[in-house]
């Protein structure tokens, strides 16, 4: 892995990682820098799911569990794996929620195409680096609770109703996406986290604001009352399913979340803005 020039960050001297050896995931959901997509319309939301049993994802929490035990602050868990290992990972594991001492995770150049909703136990979160993880298209909308992330590098271009791409959002009510859903979100809501059953869930899209970029979120909620609820506690981001005609949403829930801070949510007060390019 090579390194881009170092930026300011809380913690001193930070050099964003850039890959050097052409390790870069297109998943042809969209047009993304010049690949054409492998379907045109809306894309289907990624459900991968990793293989347990490989011996990269045995690293990641090997690296994982090291970590917690040393209360290390600056963290990159796929450091050390081949291109083709780190392709392997498409989510990390659920034990990131012990890395309740990272201030920096940093995840760039991956084959991630969805994080865990266990990353909202990282309360002490400052910065997130997601950059050139092509498959990554929005952020699961439990990040919003990690109160102390004020500085995000993210692909932009690759998320879902991007305004330079115009990509639409996945449509959550279309059966082909259930399983998808049901892989990559909670068991519980995402506002009041009651425990829901399957096929009870009301997934929703939301855009606001994470660190400094602007990013789709994947939710679900158990009732109305919750969608209520979300609304209320984010005052100018709307909640919708996606679909046909999402694609020209996005830019104007850019300039809504634009105000918004990172989180929304009563259990993370809202944390310094900075107005770094997104």
């Amino acid at each position: 892995m090579g390194c881009a020039v170092a930026e300011h960050s809380p913690l001193g001297d930070y050099d964003w990682p850039m890959s050097d050896t052409g390790f870069s995931p297109y998943c042809g959901c969209f047009e993304l820098y010049g690949f054409p997509p492998v379907e045109r319309g809306v894309p289907t939301l990624h459900g991968d799911l990793p293989d347990v049993s490989s011996r990269a994802w045995v690293r990641v929490i090997e690296r994982i569990e090291a970590a917690a035990a040393r209360h290390v602050e600056i963290f990159e868990p796929l450091e050390g794996l081949s291109d083709s290992e780190r392709s392997e990972i498409t989510t990390l594991p659920p034990e990131i929620a012990r890395l309740t001492s990272v201030r920096v995770l940093k995840i760039s150049c991956s084959g991630l195409s969805w994080l865990p909703p266990a990353i909202a136990s990282m309360r002490s979160l400052e910065i997130l680096d997601v950059y050139q993880s092509y498959r990554l298209h929005y952020l699961p909308f439990e990040i919003a609770r990690c109160a102390s992330l004020r500085e995000s590098r993210v692909s932009t271009r690759a998320l879902f109703g991007n305004y330079k791409c115009h990509a639409p959002f996945p449509d959550l009510l279309d059966p082909v996406n259930r399983a998808a859903i049901e892989a990559v979100t909670p068991k519980s809501c995402s506002i009041c986290s009651v425990p829901i059953g399957s096929g009870s869930e009301h997934p929703r899209w939301i855009t606001r604001r994470i660190g400094t970029d602007i990013v789709p979120l994947l939710l679900v909620v158990c009732s109305v009352a919750c969608i209520e609820e979300l609304s209320r506690q984010t005052p100018g981001a709307s909640a919708h399913t996606g679909g046909a005609g999402s694609a020209s949403w996005g830019p104007r829930e850019r300039l809504r979340s634009s105000v918004l801070p990172n989180s929304g949510l009563q259990q993370a007060p809202s944390s310094r803005l900075l107005g770094r390019r997104s």
